[in-house]
């Protein structure tokens, strides 16, 4: 059977005691902010990229090391010496599917090898194949994924580009909502829910609702 795992748990485990390059740090993990109370809080070293001026600006008053990227071309960021001599994490949660060329992105952010020899490129994005998206196109014959999302991917697909942007897929796995991420107000029937929906992804893994691919530069 498919592997499949609690997707805000799996980023904090594979981003403790790393440097993080956190790509998209302005928007959510699991309904967690990435900068706010999050990854940013429990690694030694975070810096977050996004195209998000406004949102860029509100997480640099609140301290963070946040930086304004475009993925429009390569990286111009050198990391502190200490961070260099420590493992690094580049984080693409929920992000690949917004650009318009994630191709060229992947190529470019290769750059960060040069810091850290052992570079893992952790990526999360929704699965094509999910549950809820086919289930509903076969009902209603329309395409409910967010009109925001530029591309889709299923794991054979995210590994070829991957292929072909110089990197090499280490692992891939899927990946369900915790459900505490959902907050800690949660009534008793919306607990009930999220742990039945849980449950149900367990059982049917190549249904969830995306997945992780674990890659290495080549």
């Amino acid at each position: 059977m498919a592997r499949i795992v609690p997707m805000r748990k799996t980023i904090l485990d594979e981003t403790q005691n790393k440097v993080v390059y956190d790509f998209g740090c302005v928007g959510d993990v699991g309904q967690v902010k990435k900068a706010g109370s999050g990854i940013a809080d429990e690694v030694p070293y975070y810096f977050g990229f996004d195209n998000n001026r406004e949102g860029i600006a509100l997480l640099r008053a609140k301290g963070y090391h946040v930086s304004y990227y475009d993925f429009s071309g390569p990286l111009d960021f050198i990391p502190e010496e200490s961070a260099q001599r420590m493992d690094g994490v580049v984080l693409m949660a929920e992000i690949i599917e917004h650009l318009p060329n994630p191709g060229q992105a992947l190529m470019d952010l290769r750059g960060l090898a040069r810091f850290h020899p052992s570079l893992l490129l952790l990526i999360t994005t929704p699965n094509l194949y999910s549950l809820p998206m086919t289930i509903g196109y076969w009902l209603t014959g329309k395409d409910l994924d967010s009109e925001e999302h530029v591309m889709r991917f299923s794991m054979k697909n995210m590994k070829l580009l991957l292929e072909k942007s110089g990197w090499r897929v280490v692992e891939q796995m899927f990946y369900f909502h915790d459900d505490h991420t959902v907050g800690e107000t949660m009534d008793r029937g919306t607990k009930l829910y999220f742990a039945a929906r849980s449950a149900v992804y367990r059982s049917f893994p190549r249904g969830a609702p995306g997945f992780f691919t674990y890659a290495r530069p080549v």
